[in-house]
């Protein structure tokens, strides 16, 4: 049996991207898939807790739905403030993923990998 992907290496390999050098010919393209993979790091494994809560949304994968579990059906403020933080990091991610120009990239990889780091602690402390 294959052993299951840890999701943290795409906050490995995030941190890796975003630190490229400005100079290098695919600096645009490392800092859009730092975003991206940030936000994957800590999504996949805040959506595998909201399944062991609520069973039922398995069959609605939908990010929203992840992200409301945690940010708008909680009273709790860590669960309210991972869904911020998730929320946060979807918008960067479809901006870094669908839009032609995004403005300030370098700063808003470096800050989706802040933010997915301490989302990541924040999801380990439930």
């Amino acid at each position: 049996m294959t052993p299951r992907f840890d999701w943290s290496h795409y906050m490995t390999l995030a941190k890796q991207l975003a630190s490229c050098s400005p100079q290098d010919p695919i600096a645009e393209a490392k800092q859009r898939s730092a975003i991206s993979r940030a936000y994957y790091s800590v999504f996949i494994p805040a959506r595998a807790h909201s399944y062991r809560e609520h069973p039922l949304l398995q069959s609605d994968k939908r990010h929203k739905s992840v992200i409301n579990h945690f940010k708008k059906n909680s009273v709790d403020e860590i669960r309210r403030r991972i869904g911020k933080q998730l929320n946060r990091l979807r918008l960067w991610r479809n901006r870094a993923d669908y839009e032609d120009k995004v403005p300030n990239l370098a700063w808003r990889a470096d800050s989706a990998v802040n933010l997915a780091d301490e989302t990541a602690k924040l999801i380990g402390r439930l």
